[in-house]
Parts: structure tokens; C-alpha cells; sequence
């Protein structure tokens, strides 16, 4: 069950879309356009036939049920627009979609998630060897929340520039033990869809930045550690052997 605070209490929503012939269909790709408004919050149901369904990148998905038949649904939220288009792909199947948008009430907020103001982590004193190559880039993070409606919103790596390449937030709640036991993020072959060079490493300015979005109320979350490890290869290095062999 997803709780929503300051939704309009007068105007909740702009209507309900019914599932009829044009948001349904046999195909591999369930899609409906939603009606809404900068501020909104359209949240969408789909099922299909025997098939789990993915939400497309843009979307959090929010729940996920099979029943004891073939039937397999599930459910989204995006932030609104002047139109929203809510997708999802399978294995070809049948299927059928519905959605609507929430509408806020005077100063609430959207009525729907709210994204954390940034944190950065820079200035980790890396001193890699130049010459060396980049090869992969680690992150470990020590978090929890105080209940389950914690989650990553954006996770990127920054150098002098500001942020750089992909996100890489992970789609699950928070802990909400704190253990000090560390999420990974990353690995030691990738780069976080961007190139590095040994100075952008070994610069105080590279780092991490940081954002989580909470899907409840009245929620902390914390982040104890943040722990980055940079894998690379040594330059080559040559090896000149001076002792003489004087024949007799």
C-alpha cells in the first residue's frame, strides 16, 4: 500500500484511464499516455498473461503480484507532465494498462515522493600512479532509513566539472538496520560510463554525489560511510640489467 500526503482533498485526480482497445493489446510492450500537469504524480497498473513485466527506466515501480492463475500485474509512479507515457515490456503476451494523475493540493507538495537535496563526497587523497589505467571504480555506502520508503534517486560519480557519466542508484528500499554493512555500487571493470584519467582521480574534486527519494512520511535517512575504491593497471616499467660477463 503506498501512502500519498498532500494530495488535493477537493480535485483529487483528473480521472481514471479505463482500460478499453487503444491501452490494450497481444505484443510485447504495454503503453497509455496519461493527461497531467507539472507537480502531478501519475501512477499506473499493468497485467499481463503468464509474463513479469518491466517498467520502463523512467518509471518506479512500486508493487508486484501473481496470482494463483496466469494473471501477473504491477504498479508505477512517474512525476507529472503535460503528458505522461506509462511503459512497460515483457515476452509477448496479452495485457492491458490503466493509469492516473494526482494532483497536489496549494503548497503540498506534489501529494507524491519527495527527492532529497544533494550529498557530495569529495576529496579522498587518492594518489595513483601516472601512467596507470583506470580500469574501475568502486562505491560502498553505509545507509539505512527509519522505515521502508527510502530509496536511491540518483548516484553519480563528479570531477572538476560537476557530475559525469551514468547513474547507478540501485531500485530497492533502504536498510533499515544500521549495521555498518556496505551497498555496492559499481565494480572493477566499470568506469560509470565515462573515461578517467589518473589526475581526475587523484584531484579533490572527484568524488561521489548523492540523492535519495522518500515514497512515505515522516522518514530519516542516514548515511554513515562512504567508502570509494579505484582499481587500475601500473605502467609498464623497465628493468635494465647492468651486470657485466667478462669472458675469460
Amino acid at each position: 500500500m503506498l501512502v500519498l500526503s498532500g494530495v488535493d482533498q477537493t480535485d483529487p485526480d483528473d480521472g481514471y484511464t479505463i482500460i478499453d482497445n487503444s491501452n490494450s493489446g497481444s505484443s510485447g510492450a504495454a503503453t497509455v499516455n496519461i493527461a497531467s500537469d507539472t507537480g502531478d504524480m501519475v501512477f499506473d497498473v499493468v497485467s499481463v498473461d503468464s509474463q513479469t513485466p518491466t517498467a520502463d527506466i523512467s518509471q518506479t515501480e512500486q508493487w508486484y503480484a501473481a496470482s494463483s492463475g496466469n494473471a501477473r500485474g504491477a504498479g508505477s509512479n512517474e512525476a507529472g507532465a503535460t503528458s505522461v507515457s506509462m511503459d512497460w515490456t515483457f515476452t509477448s503476451t496479452i495485457w492491458g494498462i490503466s493509469g492516473i494523475s494526482i494532483n497536489p493540493a496549494a503548497g503540498g507538495g506534489g501529494g507524491g515522493p519527495v527527492e532529497s537535496n544533494w550529498l557530495r563526497a569529495t576529496n579522498y587523497d587518492f594518489g595513483i600512479q601516472t601512467g596507470s589505467t583506470i580500469t574501475g571504480i568502486e562505491v560502498g555506502m553505509d545507509r539505512n532509513a527509519s522505515i521502508s520508503s527510502i530509496k536511491d534517486y540518483d548516484i553519480r560519480l563528479r570531477n572538476s566539472s560537476g557530475p559525469v557519466g551514468i547513474n547507478n542508484s540501485k531500485t530497492g528500499y533502504w536498510d533499515l538496520i544500521d549495521d555498518d554493512s556496505y551497498t555496492l555500487y559499481g565494480g572493477s571493470t566499470d568506469k560509470w560510463g565515462a573515461s578517467w584519467s589518473v589526475n581526475e582521480i587523484n584531484a579533490a574534486t572527484f568524488g561521489i554525489d548523492i540523492a535519495a527519494i522518500n515514497y512515505g512520511a515522516n522518514n530519516t535517512a542516514s548515511l554513515d560511510h562512504i567508502q570509494v575504491k579505484v582499481y587500475y593497471t601500473e605502467p609498464d616499467t623497465l628493468i635494465q640489467d647492468s651486470n657485466i660477463v667478462r669472458p675469460n
